[in-house]
């Protein structure tokens, strides 16, 4: 799943790199980095331990999704402190959603 997730953003930032320049391609791969980064924060909470009985299973999809959104957050306000002048906001964003569709795509392909 990260893997379709990495090409996606890598096909992204080679785009805008070839036809933007350098600071959308870096706004990009920061976007793709915070989808990846929050996806293993989900599954680190969500898939860690053995099976539960499936009220504790739900739970900890819960708390998993609650640490994914608090880590994208986290990291799209350390992205913009730290690229302030030479952030792309389409391409930070851009990248963001490439994971996302990435991962959706994947989802697909699985079955």
């Amino acid at each position: 799943m990260i893997s379709l997730q990495v090409l996606f953003v890598v096909l992204l930032a080679a785009s805008l790199a070839g036809l933007f320049g350098s600071a959308p391609a870096v706004s990009a791969v920061a976007g793709g980095v915070i989808g990846i980064v929050s996806s293993l924060v989900y599954a680190v909470i969500a898939y860690r331990g053995r099976p539960l009985a499936p009220q504790m299973v739900m739970k900890a999809h819960f708390a998993a999704e609650m640490f994914k959104m608090i880590a994208v957050a986290l990291l799209f306000v350390l992205a913009i402190v730290f690229l302030k002048n030479e952030l792309s906001a389409p391409g930070l964003f851009g990248g963001y959603l490439a994971t996302t569709a990435g991962y959706w795509a994947a989802l697909m392909f699985k079955n």
